[in-house]
């Protein structure tokens, strides 16, 4: 049972620092988009251009969301 319970404990640490450090890089992007005054289009269309795997992926899943979207699509996010 206290290996469960330790388990549980060192999982929830992780969940909770992977989840710290996504906030944090959500907050920086705005942050940077904001003092740059730079609109969404334009970061996409920055970030297409970039050579890493992991913004042409952002790039693409941002720019299928928005056709689902513009589409009629429902999101998870409820405003």
């Amino acid at each position: 049972m206290n290996k469960l319970i330790k388990r549980c404990a060192i999982g929830g640490i992780i969940w909770g620092t992977m989840e710290l450090g996504f906030i944090l890089g959500k907050g920086y992007m705005l942050g940077v988009l904001k003092a740059y005054d730079i609109s969404v289009i334009e970061a996409i269309t920055l970030c297409s251009g970039g050579s890493r795997k992991s913004l042409r992926f952002m790039t693409k899943l941002a720019n299928s969301v928005a056709d689902n979207l513009k589409e009629g699509g429902q999101t998870t996010c409820k405003h």
